[in-house]
């Protein structure tokens, strides 16, 4: 999706306590965006990204364990891609979405990582991508949901 989608086209409701995410009247469970690593922030047992599609900023956040806290373990691999990750690389990102509040941002939709790859070798990849996105809105998500 592009971020411009989900910031204006999902909505979120809250049931029992739980955020649940809709597109047009269907149920939102995994997102999937792609751009350019605008700005990265690692405070302690995470590592924020802000991704930058061209349609909007998403902040996305990767949460680690105690263990994979230490940058300098080379035997994890969340850590390598930690490393190799720099500002101006085209990644992907996968992930669920999730509710922000902070003094800094305000209350909004942010990505919990679950994958993020590194697409800079191939520039191609993220204009397919957007096309595949806005091909996706227009033919899938717009219809109604049964």
């Amino acid at each position: 999706m592009l971020v411009a989608d989900i910031r204006r086209k999902i909505s979120t409701i809250v049931h029992e306590g739980v955020f649940q995410h809709y597109l047009f009247q269907r149920p939102v469970q995994k997102v999937e965006i792609m751009g350019i690593i605008a700005r990265i922030v690692k405070p302690r047992k995470r590592c924020i990204y802000y991704v930058d599609d061209g349609t909007g900023l998403m902040r996305c956040t990767q949460y680690f364990s105690e263990q994979q806290s230490d940058i300098g373990s080379n035997d994890d691999v969340a850590n390598l891609s930690l490393i190799s990750l720099q500002l101006g690389s085209v990644v992907r990102v996968k992930g669920t979405l999730e509710r922000t509040e902070s003094d800094r941002e305000n209350y909004g939709l942010a990505l919990k990582v679950k994958m993020i790859d590194d697409c800079s070798r191939d520039r191609n990849m993220e204009t397919v991508f957007k096309l595949e996105a806005i091909h996706l809105m227009e033919t899938m998500y717009n219809k109604p949901y049964p």
